[in-house]
């Protein structure tokens, strides 16, 4: 089930039940002629933050598969480090302290992007929502 809406000036979409959204190639795809944030979280405790501008992965931080430099990716690898530090986090560790990599990658989205969700427009505002095939398309 994908469930989208607005934020301002933002559009969102929330994925459940699938790992599609992590997906930097997602991200990209839909960064087309814009900007693009991806925030997943999954049970086994992994999660990901991905930007993407114009088709491109600017930067993607992960905090399970951590292959060099610290589960960072993109064109501006670091370009999130100052902010994740300013939020209290050391950017190549974003698991290591008490600071909830969740609440960090939400935090880091709306100081630096003001993008903010709030529980009610995310889970209780009516929305338009539909579900997909494994494959991506509508059913």
């Amino acid at each position: 089930m994908i469930r989208a809406g607005t934020c301002g000036k933002w559009a969102w979409a929330h994925e459940e039940s699938t790992s599609r959204s992590a997906d930097p190639e997602v991200t990209r795809a839909v960064s087309a002629g814009t900007l693009a944030l991806s925030l997943y979280h999954d049970l086994r405790s992994m999660t990901a933050l991905t930007c993407a501008e114009n088709g491109t992965l600017v930067t993607a931080i992960n905090t399970w598969r951590r292959p060099p430099p610290s589960g960072h990716a993109g064109s501006r690898p670091a370009m999130f480090d100052a902010d994740v530090t300013a939020l209290g986090a050391d950017p190549h560790a974003p698991t290591v302290g008490t600071t909830d990599p969740v609440e960090l990658f939400f935090g880091l989205a709306e100081t630096r992007f003001g993008v903010g969700l709030t529980h009610g427009a995310l889970l209780l505002e009516p929305v338009w929502c539909g579900a997909v095939t494994p494959d991506g398309s509508p059913s």
